[in-house]
This record gives structure tokens, C-alpha cells and sequence, in this order.
């Protein structure tokens, strides 16, 4: 069988290669050390559905080569990863569902770049852009179309509440005319880590113009680690009597924090128990204060199941340092993880690094883990209780107008967060 081979860096900066089948759908190189590589062999599988970079310490990725892969379906990539392609793609990324969803999946926003590809792609680029010169096209009759095909709007979000995860399909009516039959259906999800305990269809005899409905489905996980999309579907019968489709827009679940429960040991019993534990990190760099920032990681900890374990930190001039140390256990596995948290920079600045490190039993857990804390310390939270600030409330807070915090009330001023 035919194979390309990806040549990459390590971590101790040797050069390394691996081999990938052409007629591959999966490539899966997380958690390899990998600092820099080049995907341009990518380029010649055709097949490719998902590529994996995750959890490697890699600081940016060219990934123009993945635009020549045009059933990709799905890119993961370690957090914080600057994201970078050839300009002369960017019309492209609306035909791979892979790269569509990159910037809502994994937080990676494209950085385009000027001339960047290479000669052999820059030649396929050209040749699969050529005009195509056909006898000029004969008058047709426009197809009818329904007025009421694109009147139904659909949307949808989950949470998971008391060890289940609720997701929910809000279908309205926005048309002047009923619709009937509307039948919302989940039509796949990660049934390797959950069960879908409450009927996989439900419908609705109809709605009223300017209407909706809310269907809610089920889930219970089955995993301690909870990744995955669910796909969905909403048909109904419009005025005219004629079927109507919509597929409803992926939703991607990862989740550990809310299944875990914390687990409270000694310091001392704490650092025995990681020893013998598999771990990975991440580094980023905020801008926030590292004094906030800490203040920020002692609240979200345990909002998000840990049980602080022990904190520390010290000023030494202008320079901050700050670590805390948290512990939980799966709640379906008993797997145990802990996390260390250590943030630092200058007192007077609003600029830190975070530098987090995941220990734990299933080294599957970790990833989704980290991200996770790593994203709740760098967003908005109450400094008093924690819980997250809408967009609204953190508006009013940079403009400097007080708030008050919906969950615990405490006033909330631009003071506490900048310095």
C-alpha cells in the first residue's frame, strides 16, 4: 500500500518521521512531542476525515497542505496552537467541514499569510481554479420554491445537570402559516461514552405562526470523559402540504470537569499518588494580572469539582508567582486526576503566564481537563462566588460601570480585575 511520509520535530529536537497510508482517513500523532512538522504529504490523501495534533507542545502550524483534503471532517489541535495558511486558500475553507468548524471546535481562529504555499500545491491550487469553458447555458425555468422553506429556524444547546447531559432543539415557526408534523430526531452522538435514555425522536402536531417548541433528549455518560458531536435532524410539513428537512447544526460536547467529584488529601498523600500518574501540560500567556489570575484559579477550582489541595505564592519585587494544586476522582470510573496550576509576571502589568499541568490515571481525561480550566481562569467570573459574567456584564465592567453579580450579588468593578 502506498504510503506518505510526515517528517517532524521532537521535543529533544530530533527529526522524525511518520508514516501515513494514501487512502488513510485517520491521521493520530497527539501526544508525540512534536514542536514543529510538515503536513504538505497530507496533501496527497484524498481520503482523510480527521487529523489529530493534540497535546503536543507544538507553538504554531501551518496547515495550509489540509485545504487539498476535501472530506476532512474534523482538526484537533492542542490549545493555544497559533493556526496559520497560504491567503490564497481562504476561499476554500467554506467547502471542508474540518476547517469550517476549526475556529467553534477548538478555538483557532486561521491566520492568513502571503505566499506561504508550496510550488507543488501552488500548481494544484491553479489547475483546480482554471475556468472550465462550456456552450453557454440554456433558459430554464426557475424551480418553484415553498415560502415557507426557510421560515423554520433551528437551534440548539446542552448542559449537563446532575451527572446528565440535557440537550435541547428549539424549533420556531417564524413563517405567516402553521406547520405540522415537526419531528425532531438525534441521528447520531458518542455512543462510546454515552446512552441515550430518552427516545431518540419526538414530534410535535404543530405550531402556531411565531411559535416554537423545545424538545429535550436525554443523556446519560457512560465515561469520565465526555467528547464528541451530536448530529440532529427537524422535518415537518409546510402549508403547501410539501416535506421539509433541516439538519441541525453539530453539537460538540467535551466535558470532564462536570463528572468528577473532588477528593481531598494531604498535601503529602497528594504527592505520592501523582508520582505513577501520566501527565501533559499546556502553557499560555494572559492578559490579565497574575494576582487576579490566581485569584481567579482559587475560585474556579472548585466550581469545577477539584478540591484545592494546597496554594502558594509569593511576591518577590515586582514578580508574582502562584501555584495550586487541585484533586478529583471520575464519578462512573473512580479514575483519579489532578491538576497544578502555576501562574506568573509582573504585579503591575495585566499580562501573565499560565502554565498547567494534568496528572492523572487515564491520560485520555487530560487533555479536555486542562482545556477546560485553562479556559474558565482566563474568562470573566465573579472574583466573590466564581460563576461566569455574560457578555453584557463584562461589557458594562470595561467601560467601567459597576455590576452586580446575578448568582452571589457582590459588585463587581473593573478595579478588581485591572491593575
Amino acid at each position: 500500500m502506498s504510503k506518505v511520509i510526515l517528517r517532524y520535530t521532537g521535543k529533544l529536537g530530533g527529526a522524525l518521521t511518520q508514516e501515513v497510508r494514501l487512502d488513510a482517513k485517520e491521521c493520530y500523532m497527539a501526544r508525540m512531542g512534536i514542536t514543529s512538522i510538515d503536513l504538505t504529504p497530507l496533501s496527497q490523501c484524498t481520503n482523510l476525515q480527521k487529523v489529530n495534533f493534540g497535546s503536543n507542545p507544538l507553538k504554531e502550524i501551518d496547515i495550509s497542505p489540509l485545504f487539498f483534503c476535501p472530506n476532512l471532517k474534523e482538526v484537533e489541535l492542542g490549545f493555544g496552537v497559533t493556526v496559520y495558511a497560504d491567503s490564497r486558500l481562504k476561499p476554500i475553507q467554506t467547502q471542508i467541514q474540518g476547517l469550517i468548524e476549526l475556529p467553534y471546535r477548538m478555538g483557532h481562529n486561521i491566520k492568513w499569510r502571503e505566499k506561504i504555499l508550496s510550488s507543488d500545491l501552488v500548481a494544484r491550487l491553479e489547475s483546480s481554479t482554471k475556468p472550465v469553458h462550456t456552450s453557454p447555458p440554456t433558459a430554464q425555468t426557475p424551480p418553484t420554491q415553498t415560502t415557507s422553506a426557510n421560515t423554520v429556524e433551528v437551534l440548539r444547546g446542552g448542559e449537563i445537570i446532575g451527572g446528565k447531559f440535557e440537550y435541547k432543539i428549539k424549533v420556531k415557526n417564524s413563517s405567516n402559516f402553521v406547520v405540522t408534523n415537526v419531528t425532531v430526531t438525534v441521528v447520531a452522538y458518542p455512543q462510546d461514552c454515552m446512552n441515550l435514555t430518552s427516545g431518540s425522536s419526538k414530534t410535535i402536531a404543530r405550531i402556531e405562526p411565531a411559535g416554537f417548541r423545545s424538545p429535550q433528549f436525554t443523556f446519560s455518560p457512560t465515561k469520565d470523559c465526555v467528547e464528541g458531536q451530536i448530529l440532529a435532524t427537524v422535518s415537518y410539513i409546510d402549508h403547501e402540504n410539501n416535506l421539509q428537512l433541516k439538519s441541525v447544526e453539530p453539537y460538540v460536547i467535551r466535558s470532564v470537569c462536570d463528572l468528577l467529584i473532588p477528593l481531598e488529601q494531604s498535601p503529602e498523600i497528594f504527592e505520592k499518588l501523582i508520582i505513577d500518574m501520566e501527565s501533559t501540560s499546556e502553557e499560555r500567556i494572559l492578559e490579565w494580572n497574575p494576582e487576579v489570575l490566581f485569584s481567579k484559579a482559587q475560585k474556579l477550582l472548585p466550581i469545577k469539582n477539584f478540591h484545592v489541595v494546597d496554594s502558594d505564592s509569593k511576591i518577590i519585587g515586582s514578580q508574582f508567582t502562584g501555584t495550586i494544586r487541585g484533586f478529583a476522582e471520575g464519578k462512573y470510573t473512580g479514575k483519579k486526576v489532578a491538576i497544578q496550576a502555576l501562574i506568573s509576571g509582573s504585579t503591575r502589568g495585566n499580562q501573565a503566564t499560565l502554565v498547567i499541568e494534568g496528572l492523572g490515571e487515564d491520560i485520555a481525561m487530560l487533555p479536555t481537563t486542562i482545556e477546560e480550566i485553562s479556559n474558565g481562569i482566563g474568562s470573566w467570573i465573579c472574583m466573590n462566588c466564581g460563576a461566569a459574567i455574560d457578555v453584557e456584564g463584562v461589557t458594562k465592567i470595561k467601560q467601567n460601570n459597576p455590576v452586580s453579580c446575578q448568582y452571589c450579588h457582590q459588585t463587581l468593578t473593573i478595579d478588581l480585575y485591572r491593575k
